[in-house]
């Protein structure tokens, strides 16, 4: 394990620190800082895409943080957008279009109000990215979605028995 596969997985605490965060704000915050580690981790392995979408991504998890307008929090769908554009100026390879479908995932999750909601739709994105860190070959970004498929699964099945008490 090299010193870039220690960030990724320094992004993965801090993953599973927002997943079982309790407000939304938190679960913001923890994704913005998680989504720097493991950008900077896929971008050491060449995933370019993955790391201008992750870069983009932080951007708008900034301003929804800051300023917790919904409408800001919805710019949040232009991340997939520009994943796209960059999948088709780049290469039309299949870690862009992995990329952008993580991001579009990544995206919906972001912008819903009720964290659990959240949480199955950021669980989608977590496959979609594991696909791109095993394209890439980073075993943290790989380490990082299966541990972060884990919690999330934990915690969506948590949260709905607690809902059926």
């Amino acid at each position: 394990m090299n010193a870039v596969d220690f960030i990724g997985l320094i992004g993965l605490i801090v993953f599973i620190k927002a997943i079982f965060s309790s407000t939304r704000k938190k679960v913001v915050l923890y994704m913005m800082i998680s989504t720097i580690f493991y950008g900077v981790n896929v971008y050491y392995y060449n995933g370019t895409t993955g790391f201008i979408v992750s870069m983009i991504s932080v951007s708008f998890l900034m301003l929804s943080y800051i300023t917790e307008n919904d409408k800001v929090k919805k710019l949040q769908i232009l991340t997939p957008i520009v994943a796209l554009t960059v999948y088709w100026v780049n290469d039309f390879s299949n870690e862009g279009l992995i990329a952008s479908i993580g991001s579009f995932f990544a995206a919906m999750g972001a912008i819903q109000n009720d964290v659990n909601k959240a949480r199955k739709i950021y669980f989608l994105s977590s496959i979609t990215w594991l696909i791109y860190g095993v394209f890439i070959n980073s075993i943290a970004a790989i380490l990082f979605d299966i541990f972060g498929s884990f919690a999330l699964v934990y915690k969506i099945l948590k949260s709905e028995a607690k809902k059926n008490e």
